[in-house]
């Protein structure tokens, strides 16, 4: 079974392609989570037309997607965890890759590869891990992350180390991606699960200058040994 984390905010535009690529495919006793940040559009009221049996629906006002990503993470009740953000589209074939890949394993965490779309969601010719050079390894991604949340997938036995997400960090994806280097089994999957949207408006990290660039990084390796050391004491 599956939990699918999605965070929202002023995601109407695009949502409802989103929600119709995932909700063919969750099986029984799947569950979309969704945490909705305050949205001041049409999103809620797309959201309130879903249906209720394997949709749960939470809203809040973080105005921060990191901490909008980390409730709908809380809320979470499945052996298998993705996030999934408002405005790509999930490709055939993602939730079963995913099961696969994650059933029966432990501390695992995959990240698999999709096709970059523009706003239109026509093709770039380019996928995920052509545009943004992915590669695998702790200090690879320390340096330059590469971890995409809405491409990963992970077993549930990692979040009593992942949460609660440390203030200081940047992403949470670059968080769970090293957090998982750190303690189990990062697989990179060249199957092409998703389209990945790019339309000016995605969240990232847009600072620019040298020292914020080094702050981020100093922040995030502190706070992976800070929070290995502390569950190895505990």
């Amino acid at each position: 079974m599956i939990s699918v984390c999605m965070a929202t905010y002023n995601g109407e535009k695009y949502l409802e392609a989103q929600l119709n690529s995932i909700l063919p495919q969750l099986k029984e006793g799947d569950e979309l989570i969704i945490s909705d940040d305050g949205s001041s559009d049409g999103t809620m009221s797309i959201l309130s037309a879903l249906p209720s049996d394997n949709v749960r629906i939470f809203q809040n006002s973080f105005r921060n997607p990191v901490l909008n990503f980390e409730f709908a993470l809380r809320m979470s009740t499945k052996p298998v965890i993705c996030f999934s953000d408002q405005d790509d589209i999930w490709l055939p074939g993602k939730r079963e890759l995913m099961h696969k890949q994650l059933e029966d394993a432990t501390q695992r965490l995959i990240v698999m590869n999709g096709q970059i779309v523009d706003a239109l969601g026509s093709p770039t010719g380019e996928t995920i891990f052509e545009r943004w050079s992915t590669h695998p390894g702790f200090w690879n991604n320390l340096l330059r992350n590469t971890f995409m949340g809405s491409s990963m997938a992970f077993t549930a036995d990692l979040k009593p180390y992942l949460l609660p997400f440390p203030s200081e960090i940047a992403m949470h994806d670059w968080w769970i991606g090293l957090m998982a280097e750190k303690l189990g089994e990062v697989r990179w999957l060249e199957e092409l699960t998703i389209q990945y949207r790019i339309h000016g408006n995605n969240a990232s990290l847009k600072g620019s200058s040298i020292s914020q660039k080094l702050s981020w990084r100093i922040n995030m390796l502190t706070a992976v040994n800070r929070r290995l050391k502390n569950r190895k004491i505990h």
